[in-house]
C-alpha cells in the first residue's frame, strides 16, 4: 500500500506544476507590468479566484500526501488509510482537470484560464491517471463506506502529543456531555444549558 504515497507524492508535483501555469496565465491578465492592477483583478476577479480554489486544491492534494507518509511513518497506514488517499486524491485531481466547483452555481474550468495545453499534461502524468482511474472509484468508495460504517476511524493522529491530548479531552467531552443530550434539545428547541456551556468555556473552546 505504501506505493500509493509515493505515487501521491508524484501527482502533487504534476498538480504542482498545473497551479503555476495558472498562476502565470492569471498574471498576464491582471499584472501585465509585473504587478498586480487593482483594476485589472477587479475586472478579473473570476480568473483570480479560480485560481485561489486552485491553489487551494493543489495544498490539500500535498496536505493528504503528508498525513499519509506520517501515518506510514507511525505504523497506522492501514486499508482505510490508503483508501482515503486513493478516493480524496482522485477526486481533487479529477477536479483541477474537469471543473472545479468554487460554489454551489459557479464552476472552473480550464478553459477560463487559457491553460488547456497544461491540462492535458496533467491529465496525461502517468500517476494522475493512475489516481483517477484506480483510486476514486466505485469499488473504492463502497470499500470505504463499509469500512466506516464499521466504526473503523482513519488515523487522526496530528503527530504532536499535545494536539492528540486536547482532541481527545474534547472528544471524551463530546461523548458524555453533549452526544446523548444534543438531540432532544434540538427537538425541544432549547439552547444548550448554561453549566454546559461553562464547562466547555472551561475547556478552552471559546479561547
Amino acid at each position: 500500500m505504501s506505493e500509493w504515497i509515493e505515487r501521491a507524492r508524484a501527482a502533487c508535483r504534476a498538480a504542482s506544476a498545473y497551479r503555476d501555469a495558472a498562476r502565470d496565465a492569471v498574471a498576464r491578465d491582471v499584472a501585465p507590468e509585473g504587478k498586480p492592477d487593482p483594476a485589472l483583478i477587479e475586472r478579473e476577479q473570476r480568473q483570480v479566484h479560480g485560481f485561489g480554489w486552485i491553489g487551494t486544491l493543489v495544498a490539500a492534494l500535498e496536505a493528504t500526501a503528508d498525513w499519509a507518509a506520517r501515518s506510514s511513518t507511525g505504523g497506522r497506514f492501514g486499508e482505510v488509510e490508503a483508501l482515503v488517499l486513493k478516493i480524496g486524491c482522485g477526486e481533487y485531481l479529477h477536479q483541477l482537470i474537469s471543473a472545479l466547483p468554487m460554489s454551489q452555481n459557479e464552476m472552473l474550468r480550464p478553459g477560463d484560464l487559457g491553460i488547456s495545453e497544461a491540462t492535458e499534461t496533467l491529465a496525461a502524468d502517468s500517476e494522475v491517471r493512475h489516481f483517477l482511474e484506480q483510486g476514486n472509484n466505485a469499488a473504492n468508495r463502497a470499500a470505504l463506506a463499509r469500512a466506516l460504517g464499521e466504526g473503523t476511524v482513519p488515523d487522526e493522529a496530528f503527530g504532536d502529543e499535545t494536539l492528540d491530548m486536547i482532541r481527545a479531552q474534547f472528544r471524551a467531552f463530546t461523548a458524555d456531555r453533549i452526544a446523548p443530550h444534543a438531540h432532544r434539545w434540538h427537538l425541544e428547541d432549547k439552547l444548550i444549558p448554561i453549566e454546559t456551556v461553562r464547562e466547555m468555556a472551561d475547556l478552552g473552546v471559546f479561547g
